[in-house]
């Protein structure tokens, strides 16, 4: 794309939800240097930046494509495809390139993209009155860092695990610079990097990135900083299986950083910025889609929660001294007609020995994300309505855990304890875990699998495990067992990329 960008980049446009704001191919362009010459122009990119991420009418990546299908495409989460028909054949493993979840996926991750290229090569800084050059540098390492994430996150879904083969698989283009098109002859097309360009790229960005971000804060983690880059670091190293690597990308990702306690984590805390967010996507009361949110989808009562539900062989994970396991709440409570008393249940602390059922449908819903503005026992509060923890401290601890675990028995001592910090919170009478060896490492898993549910992990997590997709229990209307490695894991290029694009066929 030539050296213009959208009109759409007015603040207006920023915060707003509408359905056909965005264009994939816009039309009505300006050029660059008559709109980036204000302080207050540059912001609004920025802004615009992080609502792309966040906000859209028909579902933004990072508040609804990456979270939800991130847990459909593995097994501890089910898709039910009653309400919102969309992602069937993606759960189903039937992608084609004609899918609605490819080019959608794909689309949003290069507008997205495109933006983070205008905030690091578009914008000459140094020209606007009253910027400083911090200001600047805070706003190219934010750019660069969202690069790297986007790039990664999508490509996952386009490549093979890296593990298998080092990263020699194609993936998705890595687009670091202005001026690529779709349009044939009017600059150089893109071609899809290898899984180990993509990520060498990436970590190029989030370390060039680090030094210039602040440290995460309460007031901060809904913009890209120093600990939520350190912790997609560590994420990109697991992937690669260089645990020495993930272990102190994790460790630096908690510096300063507290996880929550067991009150604020049962009464809502994953609903909000908390005192372990390392990155959130905020949901604003005033601008956002109700129907097209990360918490709509985890709600069974007027939201989505008939299309996304929980697992049988994951319920079965908790036990009655765990906590957590009051997030699948007993038949009584779905059949309740108000609303509100279904987060009256989970809103409340009502001790250890709760009795799981089934719904009258045979599925478990679930309710560890809780409307923002619930009142328990007056107001069941503004469906979908709540802040996406992308990143969060719990999941650094648990890296570390098994990384440490992974050392042998020099590593074991810290695994434990780390293990215990986070089943300690939530477990009745947790105490030191006795395994070693693998046995350790798998219990690890385990708890990451019950801590993380619902939040979007589990296809990096089978995907880095290598351990395929094996789809058990009842709840599954699509029952798989396809090993690590198989095709069906890389999605297409979508059609309409390859016919405007030849060289995304190489």
């Amino acid at each position: 794309m030539k050296k213009y960008i959208l009109l759409l980049f007015a603040a207006s446009f920023f915060f707003s939800c509408s359905e056909d704001l965005i264009e994939v191919d816009p039309t009505t362009k300006v050029p660059a240097k008559d709109v980036y010459n204000t302080e207050d122009a540059i912001d609004a990119v920025r802004i615009g930046m992080y609502s792309q991420l966040a906000y859209r009418g028909d579902g933004a990546l990072y508040t609804l494509m990456f979270p939800v299908l991130g847990d459909i495409l593995a097994d501890d989460m089910v898709y039910g495809d009653t309400w919102y028909q969309v992602w069937g054949t993606e759960y189903a493993y039937e992608t084609r390139a004609t899918s609605s979840g490819p080019k959608q996926i794909w689309n949003q991750s290069y507008y997205s993209v495109e933006i983070t290229n205008t905030m690091i090569h578009e914008i000459d800084y140094s020209k606007v009155e009253g910027f400083s050059d911090d200001k600047a540098k805070q706003y190219i390492a934010e750019a660069k860092a969202i690069r790297a994430m986007v790039h990664v996150d999508l490509a996952r879904y386009f490549g093979k695990a890296y593990h298998l083969d080092n990263g020699a698989s194609k993936a998705v283009p890595y687009v670091d610079k202005i001026g690529y098109s779709s349009t044939p002859g009017e600059v150089d097309l893109p071609e899809r990097n290898t899984m180990k360009d993509i990520y060498t790229k990436a970590i190029a960005d989030l370390t060039a990135a680090i030094p210039d971000l602040p440290a995460v804060n309460s007031g901060n983690s809904r913009y890209m900083n120093k600990n939520a880059a350190y912790a997609i670091l560590a994420r990109i190293y697991m992937d690669m299986h260089m645990y020495p690597e993930a272990k102190a990308a994790a460790t630096s990702a908690l510096e300063g950083v507290d996880l929550m306690n067991k009150d604020t984590y049962y009464q809502g805390g994953l609903s909000r910025v908390n005192d372990e967010s390392l990155l959130v996507f905020v949901s604003d009361k005033d601008k956002y889609s109700k129907w097209r949110t990360f918490t709509s989808f985890h709600d069974n009562w007027d939201g989505m929660g008939d299309d996304f539900r929980a697992n049988e062989t994951l319920v079965a994970l908790f036990a009655d001294n765990d906590l957590r396991k009051h997030f699948f709440s007993p038949e009584s409570d779905h059949e309740n007609g108000s609303g509100y008393e279904y987060h009256k249940h989970y809103l409340k602390y009502p001790g250890y020995g709760v009795t799981v059922g089934k719904t009258s449908l045979g599925y478990y819903t679930y309710g560890k994300f809780p409307r923002i503005d619930a009142v328990i026992g007056e107001a069941k509060g503004s469906l979908g309505l709540g802040e996406y923890n992308y990143i969060r401290g719990s999941e650094m601890v648990l890296i570390i855990a098994e990384c440490a675990a992974r050392e042998g028995a020099s590593g074991e001592t810290e695994a434990k304890n780390r293990l215990l910090e986070i089943q300690q919170r939530m477990i009745s009478g947790a105490s030191l875990s006795t395994n070693s060896g693998q046995n350790l490492i798998d219990e690890i898993i385990v708890e990451y699998r019950k801590e993380m549910f619902g939040e979007g992990h589990g296809h990096r997590l089978m995907l880095r495990l290598g351990n395929g997709l094996k789809r058990t229990g009842g709840n599954h209307t699509a029952l798989l067992n396809l090993p690590a490695g198989d095709p069906k894991f890389q999605w297409p290029v979508p059609q309409s990329e390859l016919d405007t694009n030849p060289n995304l066929a190489k």
